[in-house]
């Protein structure tokens, strides 16, 4: 039993500037999204207090907000209950349609940059980019989120020497064809690789999903004159909420599968 209540230790990081209360309201609202609490009784104060091991008043206040947005039903002498969770349709799209399949399904949508950093190239991004291990990139992190929710968190990852280009002016904004022609870039063409992987610790705590919970990761580059890749984006999506769809046109010289 004491395992079980020691389990969470460590999930809330005590020298952050957050309060450790605002933490545990985000820990257990990601769980409450993620069904954690569909097969477990959600916890009582007293179990809360031991699980994090955090003081009463910080559970009290997190609980109490938890409350307040309909997440959890609280009553004296009785269990605390996890309201039902609106169900919304999944997103089924390809990127270039996403926007326009969010209109249609009448949700709202943000995006908000959370990060930004210089760095070298990892292995992924040299291979994506085509450059070396010693090319300085700008990276620029932004989190969209649909109905308050979290979906997606993409890194726009650009070779220093077209950042300074730029300047800051693409990141607060989609870059687009005309925002890269107006820099005196021609965008020639895109490239995508998708594939299903694990989310780790950053991913999962800015998409509010457990740790190693499946995300779909897409990967693009963007070319000028059909070779030269200006810069690439590194993305991931929350699978409950997207599903990546769309339809194409079948070559003549098709072969089957």
């Amino acid at each position: 039993m004491a395992s079980n209540q020691n389990s969470s230790v460590g999930i809330l990081d005590r020298s952050a500037k957050l309060p450790i209360y605002e933490q545990l309201y985000l820990e257990l609202k990601r769980r409450i999204r993620a069904g954690y609490y569909e097969q477990r009784q959600f916890p009582s104060r007293r179990q809360a207090c031991d699980e994090f091991e955090i003081s009463a008043i910080s559970v009290k206040r997190a609980f109490k907000r938890l409350h307040q947005e309909a997440f959890i039903s609280m009553s004296p002498g009785r269990n605390t209950i996890v309201q039902p969770l609106e169900q919304k349709p999944k997103l089924n799209s390809n990127l270039d349609t996403l926007l326009a399949d969010i209109n249609l399904k009448d949700l709202t949508t943000s995006v908000s940059i959370i990060g930004h950093e210089q760095s070298v190239a990892d292995e992924e991004v040299c291979a994506t980019l085509n450059c070396d291990g010693t090319t300085i990139v700008d990276q620029t992190t932004r989190l969209r989120r649909l109905d308050d929710a979290p979906f997606s968190v993409v890194h726009v990852i650009v070779p220093v020497h077209i950042a300074e280009v730029f300047g800051t002016a693409p990141f607060g904004e989609p870059i687009s064809s005309d925002l890269l022609r107006k820099y005196g870039f021609e965008l020639s063409d895109v490239s995508e690789r998708i594939s299903a992987c694990i989310a780790d610790r950053d991913v999962s705590k800015v998409l509010e999903i457990p740790d190693g919970a499946p995300v779909l990761k897409i990967v693009r580059t963007y070319l000028a004159n059909g070779k030269d890749a200006l810069f690439c984006t590194v993305g991931y999506y929350r699978s409950d909420k997207y599903e990546y769809g769309g339809t194409r046109a079948l070559p003549a010289s098709w072969q089957g599968v």
